[in-house]
């Protein structure tokens, strides 16, 4: 690594460390980022394996062949009527709203197991 980008990253990551009004361990640090990324990782996994679910119930109990309807149904909780006309739009707006509920409730039972 050069010397001068060793320089710049020692710098960001001192003044990274030294933002709050407490000086924060490096060990600490690193894990607070481990924990945080578990999590990110298990929202993401219990989302994924949640739409999935809804995917294949949703297949089996109608019939039809197009699973994106749950992801506009999610959608219309924010976007009411519309979501069911909006097009790809409305699928992906459905999916980061699934997303971050999924979030959500990991952020929740992960605070549950901690207390």
């Amino acid at each position: 690594m050069p010397r001068i980008l060793t320089y710049i990253v020692k710098d960001f990551y001192i003044k990274r460390l030294k933002t709050s009004r407490f000086i924060i361990n490096p060990k600490l640090y690193r894990e607070m980022n481990n924990f945080l990324l578990k999590i990110l990782k298990a929202g993401l996994l219990v989302g994924t394996l949640d739409i999935l679910a809804a995917f294949i119930h949703y297949i089996i109990a109608s019939g039809k062949s197009d699973p994106f309807v749950v992801l506009k149904f999610i959608a219309s909780g924010v976007f009411g009527n519309e979501a069911f006309v909006g097009g790809n739009i409305m699928i992906v707006a459905g999916l980061i709203l699934h997303y971050i509920i999924a979030l959500g409730f990991t952020l929740f039972f992960f605070w549950l197991s901690l207390n």
